[in-house]
């Protein structure tokens, strides 16, 4: 009588990745039906140009099948709502649909015309393992590296986990270092560097010392594309170079200046990809700033006003980057608070279309108002402001540009009027 040992599947999985990427034939236990496993005759469906890979279990079960849908079109409803994706490259994991499938996405953001080669294709239970061949043409910075518009092929394997039909892990490898090379990068062993001056070996702290110079001469910098505030209530800002660990923080807008701060998040010295920042949804305006910090004072505590003060460039100027975004569907209303004084409205002239509700406050010696009209809106306060007074108008703003102005008198006439810009 044949034993069969069993084999939990994370060990499988570990078994099945050591197999491909040593290229050693799988032992006839692991084949779902206790034979040694052949090429499937049958063509599966599944990407353009797969010539019948080999098949390892059912590959016309429903894992099998989604796997295979999405590999041929990368559909954020093939993903599950809770879902982690993994480039084992990289040191953070993804885990929102949108960045999965969008430019947070190295592979996406580097390269583009995509395309795969399925070699082997293996299902067990509500695992999917897929060897294939990526093709892409090098149109975006990759490590480092400036576009080359290079096509470069590299070998990839991809674990994949399905539940009820939808994807919800992706652990894919690869070698980062022939990719590299294919990108014209020369990888260069220790110890084969020009020959030190120093002739005496390095210690420890001098290794510390080099690194932080290394660090230092970084030119800071930060890439940030327009975008929809994401579901977390974050931000994403694609690419941070900063040569000492400190705060990427964000900016309201302020009459087309940084203003209020509404999120911050560390980041370390180096080069950092996609990096999620969390925000103040109830007070982004139509333009925000994302702004370099050190973080100067108690070390992994954001301080400012205080020690940690923006960063500067070579020329002395602060290292920001302005980016518009738009609130995502079915967030509350954004609150925007509105001053009103003799003479003056003190306001955002810049917001995110959606739901606004302005909260209105009188600060003036004399009765005032508020009204907003353009784009086929007009409405006012239900009643006019005395000295001191506060009230609310909840409103629903298109894209836009609308007139905001005091309508008692001739107070508009006497500056309480300004432009607002809905984005």
């Amino acid at each position: 009588m044949t034993r069969i040992v069993p084999v939990s599947l994370a060990t499988f999985a570990l078994i099945v990745v050591a197999a491909l990427a040593l290229s050693l034939p799988l032992t006839p236990a692991v084949a779902q039906d206790g034979t040694t496993p052949t090429p499937t005759p049958a063509p599966m469906t599944g990407p353009a140009g797969v010539d019948q890979p080999v098949i390892i279990g059912n590959g016309q079960s429903e894992e099998a099948q989604v796997v295979l849908r999405y590999l041929e079109n990368p559909d954020v409803t093939l993903l599950a709502e809770t879902v982690t994706y993994r480039d084992w490259t990289q040191t953070q994991p993804l885990t929102l649909r949108d960045d999965i499938v969008g430019p947070a996405n190295l592979l996406n953001s580097a390269f583009s015309d995509h395309d795969i080669t399925i070699k082997r294709v293996i299902i067990a239970e509500n695992t999917v393992v897929v060897e294939y061949d990526f093709t892409g043409v090098h149109t975006g910075t990759y490590l480092g590296a400036e576009p080359t518009q290079q096509t470069v092929t590299v070998e990839m394997v991809a674990i994949f986990e399905v539940e009820d039909g939808l994807i919800t892990r992706i652990d894919l490898y690869y070698d980062a270092a022939t990719l590299a090379r294919a990108l014209g990068f020369t990888l260069q062993p220790p110890g084969t560097a020009l020959e030190p001056e120093v002739t005496e070996p390095a210690t420890g702290d001098d290794t510390a010392e080099a690194d932080e110079e290394d660090m230092t001469a970084l030119a800071p910098s930060l890439v940030v594309e327009d975008q929809t505030v994401r579901e977390d209530g974050s931000v994403l800002i694609a690419r941070v170079v900063s040569p000492v660990s400190g705060w990427v923080v964000i900016h309201a807008d302020d009459s087309g200046r940084p203003g209020k701060v509404i999120g911050y998040a560390p980041v370390a010295a180096g080069d950092t990809r996609a990096l999620a920042v969390p925000i103040d949804t109830n007070a982004v305006t139509a333009t925000l700033f994302a702004m370099l910090h050190v973080d100067e004072g108690t070390a992994g505590t954001y301080e400012f006003p205080g020690d940690d003060v923006p960063l500067t460039d070579a020329q002395g100027n602060p290292v920001v980057a302005a980016f518009a975004v738009s609130a995502p569907e079915g967030t509350a209303a954004q609150t925007v608070a509105v001053t009103l004084i003799d003479g003056q409205i003190q306001m955002p002239t810049s917001l995110a279309a959606g739901r606004i509700l302005f909260n209105v406050a009188n600060s003036g010696t004399m009765a005032h108002s508020f009204e907003i009209e353009g784009e086929g809106v007009s409405q006012a306060l239900a009643s006019t402001l005395q000295p001191g007074e506060t009230a609310t108008l909840e409103i629903e703003l298109q894209p836009g540009t609308y007139e905001v102005y005091c309508p008692v008198g001739d107070h508009a006439e006497q500056g309480m009027r300004l432009e607002l810009t809905v984005q």
